[in-house]
């Protein structure tokens, strides 16, 4: 799976190069700390001598972004990105007035048909409780064509059928961690579709 790094409202790729004209050596990212959103600022970059820097002391992060951003396909990937996350604003934002307990970025396990939790977890974009007081479950996909991961094409289905269970810290005291889903549906929104 590619990572990411979260540093200004900017993603890095995992593997990406940039020149520190300060050093004058090529670093490379290899790393961060791993969030609910993917990785965190504070990224670790190496040099070619196998130095650890930080974005923050050593490495000129407009200079790194700004190589990052030349390349066109990097360039689509921020863009995309950029998109996603403010989609997934409006879609919370839209969900706020038709559920309630509205909490983002829940990771649940799905049950498997002979009732284990599957070895994996899916990450949902939001849950959300309606007026009936039936849990929902929400992916947002900011554009017609965006795809599922391998584990949304396997696990929305085993939610679906079977349910799942809570796990992490995300779903706050309305879905606390170990709670129960039973089998829901996996409600995605696209453009158009609030």
């Amino acid at each position: 799976m590619l990572g990411f790094l979260i540093a200004i409202t900017t993603l890095i790729p995992f593997g990406s190069f940039a020149y520190d004209e300060q050093a004058q050596t090529k670093v490379a990212y290899y790393g961060g700390q791993e969030s609910s959103v993917g990785y965190d600022a504070g990224p670790v970059l190496s040099t070619r001598e196998g130095k650890n820097r930080t974005t923050e002391n050593n490495v000129p992060l407009s200079k790194f972004t700004e190589f990052l951003a030349a390349d066109t396909g990097v360039s689509q990937v921020l863009q995309n990105a950029a998109n996603g996350r403010a989609f997934e604003q409006q879609g919370l934002n839209y969900l706020q007035t038709v559920n309630s307990d509205v909490a983002g970025q829940v990771s649940i396990r799905p049950f498997t048909a002979s009732g284990d939790l599957a070895n994996f977890r899916v990450r949902l974009d939001a849950l959300g409780t309606d007026n009936a007081g039936t849990v929902n479950l929400y992916d947002f996909k900011s554009s017609a064509s965006a795809g599922f991961t391998p584990n949304q094409q396997v696990g929305y289905p085993l939610l679906n059928q079977f349910g799942g269970q809570v796990v992490g810290g995300n779903g706050g005291l309305a879905y606390p961690a170990g709670m129960v889903i039973p089998p829901t549906p996996v409600t995605v929104l696209r453009p158009g579709g609030f």
